[in-house]
Order: C-alpha cells, then structure tokens, then sequence
C-alpha cells in the first residue's frame, strides 16, 4: 500500500498496461484501503470546498454548515467503500444478466475499486469534480472490464451503461406512476 500514488497514476494515465499487470485476485483488503486512502480525503475536502465556495442553496448540506466530525468520518470510511461495493454488485449483475462474465466478482471489486479510487482525486474540483470524477471512472472501468473480464469493447461499455440505463428507467417508471396515481387523485 506504500506505493499509492504512482499506482494511482498509472490506473489514471495508463488504464490499459495497469490493468494489464493487475492482480485479479487478492483478497477484498487491499482495494478497500486504497479506496479509504485515495477516495476519502478528496470526497471530504471537496465537500468542504462546496460550502466555503458555493450558496447554501448548491452545497450538499444545504445549510451551509461544515460536515460535523461524525459526517466527516462517514465521508472518509463509509461512503468510498459503498460507492465501490453498490457500483461493482451493479456492473457484474449486468455481466451476469447478459452472460458475459468470465471471473468472479471478486475481479470485478477489484478493478472498479482501483479505477474509482485513482481518480477520486478530481472530487476536490468543486462542481464539475463530480461529473468528471463519473466520467473518469467509467472510462477507467470500461478498460478495466475489457483487460480483466476479457470482454470485448462493445461488452465493457455496455457493462459500464447497463446499470445506469436501469437506474434511469426505474426511475422514468415511478414518475409515470406517480403521474398516473396524482392525475387520478385529482
């Protein structure tokens, strides 16, 4: 773990020759670690950065109120390694739904807490750190599907779009139940 930051750099930089070397099995120790270490103080200082610099109305607290130390310490241990764990069950749900899976989620955890975690780093950008930090890690994912999963291109990007496309049509559909339940009350 003492060698943080170039690997980070390299699943950043290089996706395609560092997941190349990666370690597809290992245990679920190390990549969450390194998700504390590289996904927490960037979530937490970006967060900060969001009251100091934005309206109460567009910070996260909505109060304009620092995290208090119970929130910063959720911040830092809790919500990284829930981000990685939602996010990797999501995607490899997809891979087994479309029978493209080729290795077990423990490979897919890996990959997609390494890759997140080495651009989580963007998240101290305030306002577009977030979308960037989507962007980033999906395209980092999508290599890291391709190399690990051995799936084709095609495969990884619809690995990566799936579980968004689903989220999004859950969504569209309770909003047209909603619609359809409100027009009748009215």
């Amino acid at each position: 773990m003492g060698d943080a930051a170039p690997t980070a750099l390299a699943f950043a930089c290089h996706p395609e020759s560092a997941f190349r070397r990666f370690h597809l099995l290992g245990g679920f120790r190390d990549p969450l670690i390194y998700t504390i270490l590289l996904g927490g103080p960037p979530l937490l200082l970006g967060v900060v950065l969001k009251v100091l610099l934005l309206p109460s109305e567009v910070a996260l607290s909505g109060n304009g109120a620092l995290p208090g130390p119970l929130m910063a310490l959720a911040l830092v241990f809790v919500v990284p390694p829930l981000y990685v764990y939602i996010r990797a069950q999501a995607v490899h749900l997809g891979l087994v739904l479309r029978g493209r899976v080729q290795r077990p989620f423990e490979v897919t955890f890996r990959l997609v807490a390494y890759a997140n975690a080495s651009v989580a780093p963007v998240l101290i950008v305030p306002i577009v750190g977030d979308f960037v930090f989507l962007a980033l890690g999906a395209l980092v994912e999508t290599v890291g599907l391709r190399e690990c999963q051995r799936l084709s291109a095609r495969d990884a990007c619809l690995a990566e779009v799936l579980p968004a496309g689903m989220l999004l049509l859950g969504f569209l559909a309770i909003l047209v139940v909603g619609f359809l339940w409100w027009s009748q009350v009215l």
